[in-house]
């Protein structure tokens, strides 16, 4: 499961850089929680990041899920606010900025953008994008893939 990858990134900053501060602790939280409840928001696109958990279920597309997605970015971005950057260890520092700038992006994607609205291409490519995901790699014997491509076009 990837959200074990980061809890398990903490001892590994404990070896390299020696402290293991309460802020790296919050921050791999919060990376975990930014895992999880993704895969939650667009199986699509964790299968594309290899997490199999949601094969066979497809994105949803109103604008419910929309306003959904876009509370989720604006809450994980309030948290991650209030993670000091500079008590972060310097890997940590990255992701950070690294995820401050992603969630933003998402939001302005979401918000301003607003392709869900009016731009087809990113209903056609989500199905396009779920079969592929689920076709391009072996990860799992073909009868399972292939009873998630048929869950998801149904």
């Amino acid at each position: 499961m990837l959200a074990a990858k980061l809890v398990l990134m903490i001892p590994i900053l404990a070896a390299t850089e020696g402290v293991v501060t309460k802020m790296d602790e919050q921050f791999l939280e919060l990376g975990n929680r930014y895992i999880e409840q993704s895969a939650v928001l667009s199986p699509v696109s964790a299968t594309e990041r290899g997490d199999h958990r949601m094969d066979g279920q497809l994105d949803q597309v109103g604008k419910e899920a929309v306003e959904k997605k876009a509370d989720f970015y604006r809450r994980l971005l309030a948290d991650l606010e209030k993670i000091d950057r500079d008590q972060l260890s310097r890997p940590n520092q990255v992701d950070f900025a690294m995820l401050q700038h992603h969630l933003r992006a998402r939001l302005w994607s979401i918000e301003k953008l607003q392709s869900w609205a009016w731009n087809p291409l990113s209903y056609t490519g989500l199905v396009g994008d779920s079969i592929y995901g689920l076709t391009a790699r072996p990860f799992a014997p073909v009868r399972e893939r292939m009873a998630n491509v048929a869950s998801r076009l149904e």
